[in-house]
C-alpha cells in the first residue's frame, strides 16, 4: 500500500482528527471498520473543502482508505497517538457518530456510500452480473495473530463451514459460481467481484458486509451457525 498522501489543494487546508466511535468491536476488524469507520469518514468528508484528515492505524484495514473522497490529503496515526492528540487538544477533532449499529442503520446514506466508493474503485456504471459468489472463510491473516491486536479471534478460528467446497459444488450445476476469499484481494479487487454478482452466499460473518458493493436488486443468502440458531430459539 502506498502511504497515504496527497497534494494538498490550497494553502489553507485544515487539519481534523477522525475519530471512530464504533458500536463494538475494533475498526482492526472488516465489519467494524468498513460501518463504523470507513463509512462515517466518507460520509463527513464527501461535501467538505479539502482537510488533511488525521485517521488512526487500522492494521491490515488500511489499504481501505485509499477509497475516500480524493480532494483531501491523508496522515495515519496510531491509536496511542491519536488519543494524545485528541486530549491535548493538538488537533481539532471529529467524533465520528456510531454507524455500524444495525439497529440503526441509515440505508439511504450507505446507499450513497456504497455508490461513491464504487466509483472511486473503478466499477462502471455498465457492470454485468456474473452469477454467484460465495465467500470462503479458510484464511487467517497473520497480523490478526500477532501481539497487539485490539481483539483476537477472526475468521475461522471463530467459525466456519468445513465442507464450502460442498456448497459450491451443489450450486455450479445451476451456472457459475465464484469462490472468494476476499481477504486476499486488495480493496479495489474485491469492490469490483462482489459489483458484479448477482447473488451472494456466506456464512453469518464480517464478510457479508460486502453486500454493499452488490448490484441493486441481488440475492443474499446467509448461512446461520448452529450456535446462532439456537440463540435464537424460544
Amino acid at each position: 500500500m502506498k502511504r497515504l498522501v496527497r497534494p494538498l489543494v490550497s494553502p489553507f487546508v485544515r487539519t481534523r482528527l477522525l475519530i471512530p466511535v464504533q458500536h463494538a468491536g475494533s475498526v482492526e476488524h472488516y465489519y467494524h471498520f468498513l460501518l463504523g469507520y470507513l463509512f462515517p469518514a466518507s460520509r463527513w468528508l464527501e461535501s467538505r473543502a479539502p482537510h488533511v484528515a488525521i485517521l488512526r492505524n487500522c492494521g491490515s484495514m488500511d489499504p481501505w482508505f485509499d477509497l475516500l473522497p480524493t480532494q483531501h490529503t491523508y496522515r495515519l496515526v496510531r491509536p496511542g497517538r491519536m488519543l494524545w492528540s485528541f486530549a491535548g487538544h493538538k488537533e481539532r477533532a471529529v467524533v465520528l457518530p456510531v454507524t455500524d449499529d444495525p439497529r440503526r442503520f441509515n440505508g439511504r446514506a450507505l446507499r450513497r456510500f456504497a455508490a461513491a466508493t464504487r466509483g472511486r474503485a473503478g466499477v462502471a456504471s455498465t457492470t454485468t452480473t456474473q452469477g454467484v459468489v460465495v465467500i470462503d472463510r479458510q484464511w487467517v491473516d497473520p497480523r490478526s495473530t500477532q501481539d497487539g491486536v485490539e481483539r483476537s479471534g477472526y475468521g475461522p478460528t471463530r467459525r466456519s463451514i468445513p465442507n464450502m467446497t460442498d456448497v459450491v459444488d451443489r450450486l455450479a450445476r445451476n451456472g457459475p459460481v465464484d469462490l472468494l476469499e476476499a481477504g486476499l484481494l486488495s480493496p479495489v479487487e474485491q469492490v469490483n467481484r462482489f459489483a458484479a454478482a448477482s447473488v451472494l452466499v456466506g456464512q453469518h460473518g464480517a464478510g457479508l458486509a460486502n453486500m454493499l458493493w452488490l448490484p441493486t436488486g441481488s440475492t443474499v443468502i446467509e448461512i446461520i451457525p448452529q450456535e446462532k440458531r439456537k440463540a435464537r430459539s424460544f
